[in-house]
């Protein structure tokens, strides 16, 4: 496998995860893609886990779920960034 192909195989997989999340936690009440939670809420959000993802007491499945976290609070940053739409007019 080609150093291109485990990248795009990597993104793919990670797209999947952040996605999967995203959609559970939706289904919990969460949000953020229209602006309703606070830009400064998700920064501290993104901060929070990354100093978790940090932590050596944890297990695997935890900092898994904090990498995928930290992953779709950035998604959501770049979507209010409005890279989302320049992305769609290419």
């Amino acid at each position: 496998m080609t150093d291109k192909q485990k990248r795009d195989a990597a993104v793919d997989a990670y797209a999947a995860e952040i996605k999967a999340r995203l959609d559970a936690m939706a289904a919990e009440g969460y949000c953020g893609w229209a602006g309703s939670f606070p830009e400064e809420a998700l920064l501290h959000s993104l901060g929070s886990d990354a100093g978790f993802v940090q932590r050596r007491d944890l297990g695997a499945g935890e900092r898994r779920t904090a990498l995928v976290d930290i992953g779709g609070t950035a998604m959501i940053l770049w979507f209010r960034s409005g890279q989302a739409e320049a992305a769609e007019t290419k």
